[in-house]
């Protein structure tokens, strides 16, 4: 089963590209979907998987009415501007992308060819679009975080254990720059909550550890949502 967010991406992309076809396709011509991934094949297997069977879902068979184009940069950003650009030289009607990075990738790359994004963080205060109703320009699709969970973090910690003093909040801001926001609405709640939050802006396995083993028992940890946490929870599940 996939989740009301990816049966509104694959609307979307699906939309697209049957718009494409009704305009200008001639009819031997099988539109082509290609999906600008920032992480590895395997770590975005299971949404690509989820995609494809949204899309066949959806009525458009792979193959038969639809090709996809999957490229990834397994991490490495200075990859998405050759990718994304080998997306367009393959002629592909419609650009998926999960992250801010293969966002503004596909954007550099591209300002004619629809760009849908899937899980994009801000992309307002990112510049990606005008509004998320009004996006403009050939972005558009669906935010999923709300920074404003970062008070409702702190405030679940503190129900869980009412005397702590000490929170610890680790991100990556390279491969997740909205970590700020998420920061911004936790410093907020701790002025009220009487806590002191340290905030470890880490880029490898070496200063996850550090970070971690640096807090104290009573201390407590806010692991923000990006692909490094992610591929390294077992880590920071130490606390």
């Amino acid at each position: 089963m996939i989740s009301r967010r990816s049966v509104l991406v694959v609307s979307a992309v699906g939309l697209l590209v049957a718009h494409g076809v009704s305009r200008a396709q001639p009819a031997a011509r099988v539109p082509r979907v290609g999906l600008l991934g920032f992480a590895s094949e395997a770590a975005n297997a299971h949404l690509g998987k989820a995609f494809t069977e949204g899309m066949r879902d959806l009525g458009w068979r792979e193959g038969k009415s639809v090709e996809y184009r999957f490229v990834y940069a397994n991490g490495d950003v200075a990859r998405l501007g050759a990718l994304a650009s080998e997306l367009i030289t393959q002629n592909v009607d419609v650009i998926v992308v999960g992250s801010s990075q293969s966002a503004h990738a596909a954007q550099q790359a591209t300002k004619t060819t629809a760009i849908v994004m899937a899980g994009v963080a801000n992309a307002v205060g990112a510049g990606l679009v005008a509004t998320l109703a009004n996006p403009g320009g050939n972005v558009t699709g669906f935010s999923n975080y709300e920074f404003s969970m970062g008070a409702k973090w702190l405030d679940i910690i503190r129900q869980i254990s009412p005397s702590v003093k000490r929170v610890g909040v680790i991100y990556n801001p390279q491969v997740g720059p909205f970590g700020k926001l998420y920061v911004q609405a936790v410093n907020e709640a701790s002025m009220a909550a009487n806590v002191k939050i340290e905030v470890a802006q880490v880029s490898d396995t070496n200063g996850m550890e550090s970070f971690v083993d640096s807090l104290s028992p009573e201390g407590a940890l806010i692991v923000l949502p990006d692909i490094f946490t992610e591929r390294t929870r077992r880590l920071s599940s130490r606390r």
